[in-house]
């Protein structure tokens, strides 16, 4: 018995180790913002902070209908938030419609972007944002061209 626990005992100091001394204690920063389409909130888009440069890990968000959203990260305390760093924003939205070829029967699922390609592409995309100690906002105002 006494063998059993002292095996367990150091097992889980080690496992209870890993959540409060490893990478899911990051020091995670607080990111909200908005989305503007021509001047109007763009809701339900998905929102990406990609790393520009060594340090910071991708962060996703999904704007409301007034067009906020506050990143996600897998670091930090309930995954809130982005580690400090200079990212490339990336901003999406699609329809996907399901489809039957009237012919045959079949389906497949077709996907539609409903925003400008340019704010999709990491290497095109006018967005880039540092995100700094503490509260951080933006607002990203795209044209629909």
């Amino acid at each position: 018995m006494y063998r059993k626990l002292l095996l367990l005992v150091p097992a889980l100091l080690c496992f209870a180790g890993c959540f409060s001394y490893g990478p899911f204690k990051a020091d995670t920063q607080l990111v909200e913002g908005i989305v503007l389409l021509d001047g109007e909130p763009v809701e339900s888009a998905v929102v990406q902070f990609v790393p520009s440069e060594g340090g910071g890990e991708l962060a996703t968000g999904l704007t409301d209908a007034n067009g906020k959203f506050d990143l996600t990260s897998i670091y930090g305390n309930r995954g809130r938030g982005a580690l400090q760093g200079q990212y490339k924003v990336l901003v999406m939205k699609r329809k996907s419609d399901w489809i039957v070829d009237p012919r045959t029967g079949e389906g497949h699922t077709v996907a539609t972007e409903l925003l400008p390609l340019i704010y999709q592409d990491e290497e095109n995309t006018p967005f880039e944002a540092t995100i700094q100690r503490g509260r951080n906002r933006f607002t990203f105002e795209m044209q629909s061209q």
